[in-house]
């Protein structure tokens, strides 16, 4: 047996599921038509928080298809909006703006989708100077331990942290959306189109044994925020740690 349209498996399973919810947002990458043989079926579906008072996320096959769910309520739904604009990755927010509402025409949903557009419109929030500085702290640690490796296992290492670190700076301190895994490529090829391919081969090259390139690359991310940063930083544990136990 194959598997059946997404769409229709995803009307099916949130009328047997979920006969109660408001609305659902169809979205992933079978939506971007980018599927894969491992692809599966994003739902985000809300209610009223009287129906489902606790949000979940939850995973399930139907029709042959994984499905990934993201149950929610009203309030459940207003904060991890507030979330993904305050951690700059627009999770839900994603899911909501380039979904397909299921069932088609429902106002609610509607109003919802144009409101998370327009909150990817304006941007996540803006990095303070501390974080920024912070952050170069951090990068310029891990490009100094990629410039001199103990071996190639902990160059590994340092290569696969760095590849997050140095791409959601990149975004975030431009202030763009950022991505966590794969969505962070997918991040940086839309809001640096000309870049995107120059840090994808600095980094099969550093991977290869080559670091020159991706130093090179993260100098140039880094400088219009003060370079590397390391010599200067001060650091404060928060103030519950500076206090007795109970």
């Amino acid at each position: 047996m194959s598997k059946t349209d997404y769409l229709e498996t995803a009307k099916s399973f949130l009328a047997e599921r979920f006969p109660k919810a408001k609305c659902a947002f169809i979205a992933g990458s079978v939506v971007r038509n980018e599927a894969t043989a491992t692809s599966d079926i994003d739902m985000v579906i809300i209610h009223d928080t009287a129906v489902m008072p606790k949000a979940y996320r939850a995973s399930a096959i139907f029709q042959e298809w994984p499905i990934e769910m993201f149950v929610q309520n009203d309030n459940s739904f207003a904060y991890f909006l507030k979330q993904d604009k305050a951690c700059g990755m627009p999770a839900l927010l994603g899911m909501i703006a380039d979904g397909i509402i299921v069932p088609e025409g429902n106002e609610y949903a509607a109003d919802i989708q144009n409101k998370a557009r327009a909150v990817l419109a304006a941007g996540p929030a803006a990095l303070s100077r501390e974080e920024i500085d912070n952050r170069r702290y951090g990068l310029t640690d891990l490009l100094d331990d990629m410039e001199s490796p103990k071996n190639t296992a902990e160059l590994y290492g340092t290569l696969s942290v760095l590849y997050q670190k140095l791409g959601d700076f990149l975004l975030r301190a431009n202030r763009r959306w950022s991505g966590g895994s794969k969505a962070l490529t997918r991040a940086i090829k839309k809001a640096f189109p000309d870049l995107a391919p120059e840090y994808e081969a600095a980094f099969r090259q550093a991977f290869a044994g080559d670091t020159k390139p991706l130093s090179a690359l993260a100098d140039r991310i880094l400088q219009p925020f003060g370079g590397r940063f390391w010599a200067g930083l001060t650091s404060y544990a928060p103030e519950e740690a500076n206090q007795p136990e109970k």
